[in-house]
């Protein structure tokens, strides 16, 4: 059971219900005008059943993922309990729930939470992808389908300035904005990264601030300390496609070990040269000539690996516009990729994009051009992130430290050593595990199973007991730049109305959740940016979760809705007509 803060911060369920007991009687209306006031009510008889607001479902997690199901039931009771909305919590898998909000946009609430990634670093990962109108079509990010010129405007700004520090401000600005509002998505939490290692059979292992023990510098750098050399990692969700063009965690763990890139994000959380030894910016910030290093690997086919690849990769996704780089692709000028020679690939830009070196140069997975130029033609899909090439004749073909090895969906992906490799790794083979169940983490943490929990939906400090407790593990919990969020639909009323999506922000007790859900191995998220990034981060933003449940209603009310007999209703005269549930994002 999870206790809500006293009065002084927000309002326990309980006693939120029985203030509203009390509201209803003729005495408290003077007293706070909360509630069941007359304003907007007609006679004696109240809100006509037309003005009833519509019964929203929120998709969660299963119970596997205990915190964050835990948190978002919990949000949902207070909205009902709380503010009057009819709520239905609906737990589904999470083939279901990516359908259903990421590809189809049909849903009311949801949640499917920001793990921490190398290109999260630069704030316009977590602010531009999902709050900016152009990115509110299927596939992409914008799930909530936000359209808001101020923030557009201020987003496209931050976007553009090369210059860090006066970059620093409009990033600042944005998150003000973004919340003021509040925007679509309401960021609950940014829960550490729980990571548990076998420190007895490798050492080496890489933390990288805001990112953990999950990054390219542990799978190369991690050494066996004995006989055992195969490295078995754990991972809570499945991965429903193996390919360098799409999203899914587990699915991109792969791929950062079996693919190359221009450049890496470095232990430090700056960008640095991969393949690329080096680079230069011309003076109006809009052509990157890269020099390439001299040891460009082979191609996991036998193929070479050449200055043309790494330009075909950058035009081929710009033709396309695969979603999940499209906000890393767009910003390059169409055919600006260019081989100058064997060792220098220019690429020039449409306009200034200051994230490019975090976003674009050390994201995109470079493509073998003898294979992705004949995707989609000669495949049976019209897109290329919809090519799968492991059910291919020609394979899963990379670059990189590793080579793809096996994948049985929803048990294991199987990655081998590439000793030819100029980053090769010190271990033969790592298989990244689908471990859902915090039991079945503990029982192979145990007997040595696994050697690194990348993710756990267990109670942190079950974890950092077990680690405790058996010689060979470590726990460490490294702040994130990730977090859990409340992403409300913004394509159906009342979520369209800011005020409503204010209200619901208000109830959420993140403080609560923060100590008690997550035992404190979180923090509260005030905004999508991070407070692990010190030089972004702005703290002085409205911080609705201080309002409280009293200040919820109170908002409400001032704008006209009504909550009586613990049920919202519109305001007199703008109760929506027509479709209140759209289907699939706006073309």
């Amino acid at each position: 059971m999870f206790v809500s803060p006293p009065d002084s911060d927000k309002d326990s369920v309980q006693q939120g219900a029985k203030r509203r007991s009390v509201l209803k009687g003729v005495g408290a209306l003077g007293a706070t005008g909360l509630l069941s006031s007359l304003a907007g009510c007609t006679g004696g008889g109240g809100p006509g059943e037309d003005r009833k607001t519509p019964e929203l479902e929120l998709l969660s997690y299963t119970q596997d993922q205990k915190q964050i199901y835990n948190t978002l039931k919990m949000i949902s009771d207070r909205m009902s309990e709380e503010l009057g909305f009819d709520m239905t919590f609906t737990p589904v898998n999470r083939d279901r729930q990516l359908t259903k909000v990421y590809t189809e946009r049909d849903y009311d609430i949801s949640s499917l939470g920001y793990t921490g990634r190398p290109h999260r670093l630069d704030p316009h990962m977590l602010m531009y992808k999902n709050y900016h109108s152009s990115q509110t079509r299927a596939g992409s990010y914008g799930w909530t389908g936000l359209q808001n010129d101020e923030v557009d405007e201020i987003l496209d700004k931050q976007a553009e300035e090369m210059d860090r520090t006066k970059r620093q401000e409009y990033v600042k600005e944005a998150q003000k904005v973004i919340m003021d509002l509040p925007g679509g998505e309401i960021p609950i939490e940014h829960n550490n990264l729980i990571n548990v290692i076998n420190t007895r059979d490798f050492e080496g292992w890489q933390n990288t601030a805001g990112l953990g023990f999950k990054n390219i510098w542990t799978w190369t750098g991690v050494t066996p300390t004995g006989d055992k050399t195969t490295l078995n990692a754990a991972y809570t969700i499945a991965a429903n496609q193996i390919s360098p063009l799409v999203a899914g965690e587990a699915n991109l763990i792969t791929g950062r070990m079996t693919h190359d890139k221009l450049m890496r994000i470095d232990t430090d959380g700056l960008p640095t040269p991969w393949l690329a030894e080096d680079y230069e910016l011309s003076d109006d910030n809009l052509t990157v000539t890269f020099t390439l290093r001299e040891d460009l690997p082979d191609w996991h086919d036998g193929e070479p690996m050449t200055a043309a690849d790494i330009a075909f990769t950058f035009n081929y996704l710009r033709e396309w516009e695969t979603p999940f780089f499209a906000d890393a692709i767009l910003p390059l000028k169409p055919d600006g990729a260019t081989v100058v020679d064997d060792r220098t690939v220019t690429i020039e830009l449409e306009r200034t994009f200051a994230p490019v070196f975090v976003l674009t140069f050390s994201r995109v997975h470079i493509l073998p051009e003898h294979i992705w130029s004949k995707v989609p033609e000669e495949t049976d899909v019209d897109r290329p992130y919809l090519w799968n090439p492991t059910n291919s004749d020609v394979g899963y073909v990379g670059s990189g430290p590793f080579k793809f090895d096996h994948w049985r969906k929803a048990e294991e992906i199987g990655v081998v050593a590439n000793p030819d490799h100029f980053a090769a790794p010190n271990v033969d083979a790592v298989n990244i595990r689908i471990l859902p169940s915090s039991s079945a983490q503990t029982t192979a943490l145990k007997s040595g199973e696994v050697d690194f929990l990348i993710q756990t939906g267990a109670n942190p400090q079950v974890m950092k007991d077990l680690a405790d407790e058996e010689d060979h593990l470590e726990f460490r919990a490294v702040r994130s730049v990730g977090y859990d969020e409340l992403a409300l639909n913004t394509r159906r009323p009342p979520l369209d109305d800011p005020t409503v999506r204010g209200a619901i922000a208000s109830i959420i007790p993140k403080d609560t959740i923060v100590n008690e859900i997550f035992d404190g191995f979180a923090e509260v998220a005030l905004s999508p940016t991070a407070p692990v990034l010190e030089f972004w981060h702005n703290p002085d933003v409205k911080k609705w979760h201080e309002i409280g449940p009293e200040g919820a209603r109170e908002m409400l009310e001032e704008a006209g809705y009504v909550i009586e007999d613990d049920t919202l209703y519109f305001p007199e005269g703008e109760v929506p007509t027509g479709d209140t549930k759209p289907v699939g994002p706006p073309e």
